[in-house]
């Protein structure tokens, strides 16, 4: 199954995801892994919020810019997954919504 977007009867883009979303307006603790050759080696921590959530992924809002391709852990209620972003899209007030994709 390709990843194309599908458009609707009315020429809307229809919902592309293999899994549904739920909101998920819950606290994140989000660790930036840095890259390899980085300036820094240890890692940086901030508290981001969720927005939502799926099987395959999570949207969290963040006050500063990633970039894609940023690799992350992300501690969750009850879990901690490793992800990767996919998308950052700019919001109100300087903040971003970023859609990460689980790696594990």
């Amino acid at each position: 199954m390709g990843t194309r977007a599908k458009h609707s009867v009315n020429g809307e883009k229809a919902e592309r995801r293999a899994s549904p979303r739920i909101p998920f307006r819950f606290p994140v603790r989000m660790t930036i892994i840095q890259s390899q050759g980085s300036d820094s080696d240890a890692p940086r921590y901030a508290h981001v919020q969720g927005h939502d959530l799926s099987e395959t992924g999570i949207s969290i809002i963040y006050a500063r810019k990633l970039d894609v391709g940023q690799q992350l852990e992300l501690e969750m209620p009850g879990r901690i997954r490793a992800a990767v972003v996919r998308c950052v899209e700019s919001k109100e007030r300087g903040h971003y919504l970023i859609g990460c994709q689980f790696i594990n």
